[in-house]
């Protein structure tokens, strides 16, 4: 009987260990996917601290090229 309890009890450990695993390696390709995005726009993800975060970005054009102003 409490053979079975360890057991079961084992089972539902491991259970847990592999969701959070599972979950920490989807923060991970989250977190990459983001900071490619922002290495797109020129922002170098390493260099940005909470201080150092804001609304805006300066993007620039191509020589001859335009930047059209969207909102999401």
């Amino acid at each position: 009987m409490a053979e079975k309890a360890l057991n079961d009890f084992k089972t539902t450990g491991d259970k847990v260990f592999q969701e959070a695993t599972a979950e920490l390696n989807t923060q991970k390709v989250t977190l990459r996917s983001l900071g490619e995005q922002l290495r797109l726009i020129g922002v170098d993800p390493t260099a940005l601290t909470s201080e150092s975060i804001s609304r805006g970005v300066a993007l620039r054009s191509p020589i001859h090229g335009w930047v059209a102003v969207t909102t999401t």
